[in-house]
């Protein structure tokens, strides 16, 4: 469609929404999905790298998937405080308090899937509004170790904010971890294939795997009877073999 005009229409449809439903915003930030060229690295500032790892899941394979997913999931991790999925007024707040931005957003931008935006009230309710699902947690090994370092030791605390009783010091707080999920979206209408995004927000494993098993459990529940699932992981460099292993045996899926 190159030359006929609709990324124009595109664009101009795409800020007339803007304009009407946020006008408060003031600023917008327009990007391109593409491998940039050699003097564009030297040339630019690079924020952040993200892995992407994509796995395909058949409808006849989902309860299986999530067995052997489970089974792979740190024992620690399962006994610790659960993941919660936040409501969107945590979700403002989510960084006004102890879960500090710049632990697990690089310069202030969320960059989900390939699309960096800030985290102002605007962005986020732009989210809200696209159904996106925000899953928060604390790294697994940290409060096992937590839970571990006296035998009379006990956890109280809520989603942003641990602190210890016991021995040990009297409060800790921990770095979060964050992840969000799209909805599932139509990729194929012949072959009934839907995509789900996970972008991942942190760089501790056991909290990554428990994040994306429960990001697929909650997505599978609006699939439609028997869809089957492409899941695209979006995480930190690090988190590359890690996760990838975990979908290890899988069939890998490649645009």
């Amino acid at each position: 469609m190159r030359h006929s005009g609709v990324a124009r229409i595109i664009h101009k449809f795409t800020l007339d929404n803007l304009r009407s439903d946020f006008p408060n915003v003031t600023r917008i930030h327009l990007t391109t999905m593409e491998n940039p060229p050699a003097n564009m690295m030297i040339s630019h500032r690079i924020i952040h790298c993200k892995a992407v790892v994509s796995v395909f899941l058949s409808a006849k394979e989902l309860e299986e998937a999530f067995r052997i997913l489970e089974s792979r999931i740190p024992i620690a991790c399962k006994e610790s405080l659960p993941p919660v999925f936040l409501d969107y007024s945590e979700v403002h707040s989510l960084f006004s308090r102890s879960l500090k931005e710049e632990d697990l957003v690089p310069e202030r931008f969320l960059i989900q899937s390939w699309l960096p935006i800030t985290t102002c009230k605007a962005n986020l309710d732009l989210l809200q509004r696209g159904g996106v699902k925000w899953l928060c947690s604390y790294p697994c090994d940290t409060m096992r170790r937590v839970n571990g370092s006296s035998g009379s030791s006990g956890v109280m605390g809520n989603s942003d904010n641990i602190s210890v009783s016991g021995t040990g010091p009297s409060t800790s707080t921990f770095k979060g971890f964050v992840s969000l999920g799209t909805p599932v979206f139509l990729q194929s209408v012949d072959n009934g294939k839907h995509c789900l995004d996970i972008d991942i927000y942190g760089t501790d494993l056991s909290c990554a795997k428990n994040h994306v098993l429960l990001q697929l459990k909650e997505a599978v529940k609006a699939l439609p009877t028997g869809a089957s699932i492409i899941c695209c992981l979006y995480a930190d460099e690090s988190l590359w073999d890690g996760l990838t292993g975990l979908f290890d045996g899988f069939t890998p899926f490649h645009w």
